[in-house]
C-alpha cells in the first residue's frame, strides 16, 4: 500500500484522473506537505482536510464535494491556489477551527463562479498573508469587513472580474499594501471614484493598475489628481 512504501512522501500530484471518486483516505502519509490535484472531476476532495500538515495546496478543475473550505482546519498552510472549482462557495475560519492562520502567505482563487464568501473571524487573522488574488469570482459581493486587521501584512491585492464587489470595507486596507490591481470590477471602480480613490491612506503603495473602466472619463472628470 502507498502509505507502507512511501511513508516519507512529502509531495503528491494527482493529474487527469477521471475514474477515482474517493480520495485515498488513510492511504497517504499524514505528514504530506504538498498536494496538487488537477483535472480530477469526480474525485471527492472533502477528504483532503484530513491532511493537516499540508503547507501547499493546489486544486485545479472541479473539486467535487468541496463547497466550503475551512482554512483554520489546516494551520500549516502557506500557499493555497484553487482554480475553476464550481462547487466551492466559501472559504472560512471560525470558532470551529482549532488553529490560527499565521503561516498563510498566499491565497489565490481563480474562476470559482459560485464562490460567494471569504469569511474569517477576528481571532483567526492571517497575520502573514502577503498576496490575495481573486479572479473571476462572479458572485463574490465583498471582502471581509475587517480586512485590514485580518490581513495586516497584505502587500499585493488583485481583483479581476469580480463584478458584484461594490466597495472596500469601511476600515480600509492594509497600510503595507504595495500593489493593487483591479480589472473588470466596475462597481468597485465606481465606488472608488466617488471617494476620490482613497489611496492616500496607503503610504506603501507603489503600483496601482486599473482596467475595464472608461479611462477617458477619468481625465474628463479631473480625477487623476487624486491618485497620489
Amino acid at each position: 500500500m502507498l502509505e507502507q512504501h512511501c511513508s516519507h512522501l512529502k509531495r503528491l500530484a494527482m493529474l487527469d484522473f477521471s475514474k477515482p471518486k474517493i480520495f485515498p483516505e488513510g492511504k497517504l502519509p499524514i505528514a504530506l506537505k504538498e498536494l496538487n490535484i488537477e483535472r480530477c472531476p469526480v474525485l471527492d476532495c472533502s477528504k483532503i482536510l484530513l491532511y493537516t500538515a499540508l503547507g501547499s495546496l493546489i486544486i485545479e478543475g472541479k473539486c467535487h464535494k468541496l463547497e466550503s473550505f475551512p482554512l483554520g482546519s489546516m494551520p500549516m498552510l502557506n500557499y493555497v491556489s484553487i482554480w475553476e472549482c464550481e462547487d466551492l462557495k466559501s472559504i472560512c475560519a471560525s470558532n470551529g477551527s482549532h488553529q490560527y492562520l499565521s503561516r498563510l502567505s498566499y491565497l489565490h482563487i481563480y474562476h470559482c463562479t459560485n464562490f460567494t464568501s471569504l469569511q474569517i473571524e477576528d481571532e483567526f487573522s492571517a497575520t502573514n498573508l502577503n498576496l490575495l488574488t481573486l479572479w473571476h469570482c462572479m458572485t463574490l459581493k465583498s471582502l471581509p469587513e475587517q480586512v485590514r486587521s485580518l490581513f495586516p501584512s497584505l502587500e499585493h491585492l488583485s481583483l479581476q472580474y469580480c463584478p458584484e464587489i461594490e466597495s472596500f470595507p469601511e476600515e480600509g486596507l492594509s497600510s503595507k499594501l504595495k500593489t493593487i490591481e483591479i480589472g473588470r470590477t466596475n462597481k468597485l471602480i465606481a465606488s472608488m471614484m466617488r471617494r476620490a480613490w482613497g489611496l492616500r491612506t496607503l503610504p506603501s503603495l507603489i503600483g496601482f493598475e486599473l482596467s475595464g473602466a472608461e479611462l477617458e472619463s477619468l481625465f474628463q472628470m479631473n480625477m487623476c489628481c487624486h491618485l497620489l
